[in-house]
């Protein structure tokens, strides 16, 4: 504060010293004193308070960050994949009982906002931050975005404003994006209509998650969460026993793609002797109709009920998406890439082998798209075996039909796929013996 008292101490000095030579002040006079005397509230309001922006680490959170879809431990937590990033915004919520009234950009906060409060209306904007876990509890750390362009991962610390002008909301998504459009062009984030969006082109692999971290604390009627006072007024307050860290902004994400695993195994002992003398493999795996480009709504100011919604672009454009099976590698393909396999998978190594093998999984656009549904999912499964003292190829197709309500996002559908041992078509033929006519008499 004494950096505060100050500036108003030298705003007052210019106002004596202006009484002293003129009778009255000019129009420009007062002009130029209020706009020093803003510059000087805003400097304070920027300036790095004691209470550091934390994101809340308890073992409730579900960070589901990893890449690949795996499954949480018991308590939901997980660490991020090396290399990859969660993009986190904090943005201004509303302005808060103290602001000065005269700053009308606080009264109608924009994100799209280019002026001197821009940095205190965006504190954070698609900051870079890394997930790690000790098996008890996820933490999230902030990283310096100029450092990791160059390479290095270095923790940054952010911090609330001190002089609560605004309150705050969270917002987080994986994997990182770039600040790009739909068209790959640099650009911010936000859009004219306060709408933050990020686009994903998809290859079966990615898993798209999305949290927010919003409070509906109404402890204090003048001092809305999150802010700097927020946490002040919420430490002094807390009951015996209780943690501040308990009130810290939860990302609790959300799955927006839905999970297919596929599985395959001979139907029985008799089956499994048949394809394992045939060598009988799995080559491919691939799903058609599939829009693999998409756009996450990270944030909405005006319509909260968007936020985190998961929606295509691009004309509805579609391609196939699939595995190509390489032994205990998955390799992706689209129809673009769809190359030979090295090592198919063998459906039965033994003769009496009817073990389940896991061929891979697709992360994929539930059957919901943002109001628009989908159609189903055709699938196909490219297979391998031994004929006529030769090796053919076969392509065999399905039809991957939704349950009721449809395949649903954050869920995870298990494709069981039973293989019979080929039959071979055989055939009888008989020729009935002619019947006989009416005779036809001419004379």
């Amino acid at each position: 504060m004494n950096k505060y008292i100050f500036i108003l101490g030298m705003a007052a000095m210019a106002l004596f010293a202006a009484c002293s030579t003129d009778s009255e002040l000019d129009a420009n006079d007062l002009a130029r004193l209020e706009k020093e005397r803003e510059a000087a509230l805003l400097a304070e309001a920027l300036s790095d308070s004691e209470i550091p922006i934390t994101i809340g680490t308890g073992s409730h959170s579900n960070f589901n960050v990893t890449r690949a879809p795996l499954n949480p431990d018991a308590n939901g937590l997980f660490a991020t994949e090396t290399g990859k990033y969660l993009g986190v915004f904090c943005l201004a919520k509303e302005k808060q009982t103290g602001a000065p009234s005269s700053i009308t950009q606080l009264s109608d906060i924009k994100w799209t906002v280019s002026d001197e409060y821009r940095d205190l209306i965006i504190k954070m904007s698609n900051i870079p931050a890394k997930v790690t876990t000790d098996g008890t509890q996820s933490s999230v750390t902030f990283l310096n975005q100029t450092n990791l362009t160059n390479g290095t991962e270095t923790p940054e610390t952010w911090y609330y404003p001190m002089n609560d002008w605004v309150c705050y909301n969270f917002y987080a998504y994986y994997p990182r994006q770039e600040e790009q459009d739909a068209n790959g062009n640099t650009t911010l984030s936000y859009t004219a209509n306060q709408v933050v969006e990020k686009y994903f082109e998809i290859d079966g692999s990615q898993d798209i998650i999305w949290a927010s971290g919003i409070s509906t604390d109404e402890s204090f009627s003048d001092e809305m969460p999150y802010c700097a006072k927020y946490f002040r007024k919420k430490t002094t307050s807390l009951d015996s026993g209780d943690d501040i860290a308990n009130y810290y902004p939860m990302f609790r994400f959300e799955h927006k793609l839905t999970q297919f695993a596929f599985n395959a195994k001979a139907a029985s002992a008799d089956d499994a002797a048949v394809l394992n003398t045939k060598n009988f493999k799995v080559k491919r795996v691939w799903v058609s109709n599939v829009w693999y480009r998409l756009q996450l709504i990270v944030a909405n100011k005006k319509d909260e009920a968007r936020n985190g919604v998961l929606r295509s672009f691009g004309n509805s454009t579609t391609k196939a998406l699939g595995i190509k099976l390489s032994g205990a590698d998955i390799d992706r393909f689209d129809q673009n890439g769809d190359d030979t396999p090295d090592n198919p998978l063998m459906i039965s190594s033994t003769a009496s082998d009817t073990e389940t093998k896991a061929m891979g999984y697709l992360m994929l656009p539930p059957t919901l798209l943002d109001a628009t549904t989908l159609e189903d999912y055709k699938l196909f499964i490219e297979v391998e075996y031994d004929k006529d003292g030769g090796t053919t190829t076969e392509q065999l197709q399905y039809i991957l039909a939704p349950p009721t309500g449809g395949f649903l996002a954050g869920y995870k559908y298990n494709v069981n796929l039973t293989f019979y041992a080929p039959s071979e078509i055989h055939a009888l033929a008989t020729l009935d013996d002619w019947a006989a006519g009416q005779d036809i008499d001419l004379e």
